[in-house]
């Protein structure tokens, strides 16, 4: 099952529940999302840290890491790690689009003026 289809099977539902004012038992139904979330979530493909730092922007060893501290889970072995894509962190890039060049002079004086 996809997210869309997963979306839309919910949201048929929610519309058929509101069309009724059907009550329901919360934790029943919530059984029946949580069924749904878990084959989504299974159906994910695991990709190796090479594969997810090009797409996230962190380097295969700070993916690394962050598995062996805990933050990342490693669906592979423990030789060859696989990860899902969004349980992997982002990182964010600023768009400048004005690139300069490094300025030595600048950077002293900017280093002199904290003195």
């Amino acid at each position: 099952m996809t997210t869309f289809e997963l979306v839309s099977r919910w949201t048929a539902r929610r519309n058929e529940l509101r069309r009724l004012s059907a009550l329901v038992d919360g934790a029943t139904l919530l059984d029946e999302v949580l069924v749904d979330l878990e084959d989504v979530a299974a159906a994910e493909p695991l990709v190796s840290l090479t594969a997810a730092a090009q797409l996230t922007g962190y380097t295969p060893d700070h993916l690394s890491r962050l598995i062996r501290k805990g933050s990342l889970m490693n669906y592979g072995r423990k030789g060859s790690p696989r990860v899902k894509v969004s349980q992997c962190p982002k990182k964010v890039k600023l768009a400048t689009g004005i690139r300069q060049a490094y300025d030595v002079d600048a950077d002293a004086r900017s280093l002199g003026a904290r003195r």
